[in-house]
Order: C-alpha cells, then sequence, then structure tokens
C-alpha cells in the first residue's frame, strides 16, 4: 500500500479584536460556531487534516489575540508562519482600515527575502449581515493594490459561507511555499554552518530589501 506524504503546515490568523479569528477557525476545524464574543488570550491552536493533490496537509491554525497587550505573544508566532490569513468584519470599517498595519507588523516580523511573494489569503467574515460597510469590490480592489499574491473571499462564520474554499486556499499556499523552502534547504553539515554563520548579515539585507519594497509600494512611506 502506498504511504501518503504528509505535510505539516502553519497558518496565524491576523485582525483587530472581534473580528471572528477564532469563529473561523472553529467552525472550519471543529464545525461549532457561538454567538457569544470571548476574546482570545495569548493564542490558542487549531488543527485539520485536508487532502490537498496528493498530500495530506495538516494545518495548524494559530488563533491570534487582536489587542495590543498580547502583540509581544502574537508577533513570536511570526517566524515559522506559511501562510497568513488577514481577517476584517465588513461591518466595521476600522478593522477593514487596519489590515495594513497587521500586514505591516506581520512582514516586519516574518521578514520573507521576498515580501511580494509571501502568501497571504484575506477574509471579510460576517457576510451574511445586512449592515455591510465594506463591499467586496472594496476589499479586492485593496488585495490588488499591494501585490498580486493575494486572494480574497467574503465568509461567514455563522452560516458557514466559503470556509472550505477559503482555507482550501490557505493550504494550497502555504504547502507552496513549504515546497519552495524544502528544495533550497542544504543537505550538506558544512552548507549547514556556512548558512547559519551568514544568517545574521541574509536577515540585515532581507530587512532592508522588504522596506525599499514597501517604500516603493506606499507613497505614506
Amino acid at each position: 500500500m502506498t504511504s501518503v506524504e504528509k505535510v505539516r503546515v502553519k497558518v496565524v490568523p491576523l485582525g483587530s479584536s472581534g473580528v471572528g479569528k477564532t469563529s473561523l477557525a472553529m467552525k472550519y476545524t471543529a464545525d461549532v460556531f457561538s454567538n457569544m464574543y470571548i476574546s482570545t488570550v495569548g493564542q490558542e491552536t487549531q488543527f485539520k487534516e485536508i487532502m490537498v493533490d496528493d498530500k495530506v496537509v495538516k494545518m495548524e491554525i494559530h488563533d491570534t489575540a487582536g489587542q495590543e497587550r498580547f502583540r509581544a505573544v502574537t508577533r513570536s508566532l511570526y517566524r515559522d508562519v506559511d501562510c497568513c490569513v488577514l481577517v476584517f468584519d465588513v461591518t466595521n470599517r476600522n478593522s477593514f482600515e487596519s489590515l495594513d498595519f497587521w500586514m505591516n507588523e506581520f512582514l516586519l516580523t516574518r521578514c520573507p527575502e521576498v515580501p511580494a511573494d509571501f502568501p497571504f489569503v484575506v477574509l471579510g467574515n460576517k457576510c451574511e449581515m445586512e449592515q455591510r460597510l465594506v463591499t467586496k469590490k472594496e476589499a479586492i480592489r485593496w488585495c490588488q493594490e499591494k501585490y498580486c499574491n493575494i486572494n480574497y473571499f467574503d465568509v461567514s462564520a455563522k452560516e458557514d459561507i466559503n470556509l472550505e474554499l477559503a482555507f482550501q486556499t490557505v493550504a494550497k499556499k502555504a504547502l507552496k511555499l513549504k515546497s519552495e523552502e524544502i528544495k533550497i534547504q542544504p543537505t550538506d553539515v558544512s552548507q549547514r554552518v556556512k548558512l547559519k554563520d551568514e544568517g545574521l548579515n541574509q536577515s540585515k539585507q532581507s530587512w532592508w530589501s522588504w522596506w525599499s519594497w514597501w517604500k516603493s509600494r506606499f507613497s505614506w512611506c
């Protein structure tokens, strides 16, 4: 019997407090939804295994707190994330306008070598609500203005709208990044030692590369 390859990917949803990050994670992983709002303390992890192509992908969804006092705990999770999910509430315009902040903070900490290649997915939660203040067209335009590697989905944790499609996309993007990183990992011990010795210098170069890219993309920089 042929064994199926299993790959672990790490996903982190980010967004303002109360946008529904926990509700989305719980509905998708455990098919559980509650109208009772309980703010996440620090971080919690939900798991789900799905098939992507010919691989079993074990998603670790690290649910994070949106409050300032837990920011240090949240940032500590960013380093080895394979896909970042930005979440806002379509009935709360401030949560949409804060997406720039969350993307900025994530990229500064994760510091990918090529920021434009890092996988993001944006979710507009509570799309079942009538009192919508952010249109789908506006959200898509925000994604397009950043760079091409962002997918957008209207979703609803309460009504289970688009969750399978959205998280399937998250898994595919995370798996793609993971596969690319595995390909460039050195197998020779001497290569690993050399890479470690050069790590600090590469981190500095990566940070400046990110900063130059960011300033070129956003006029306020």
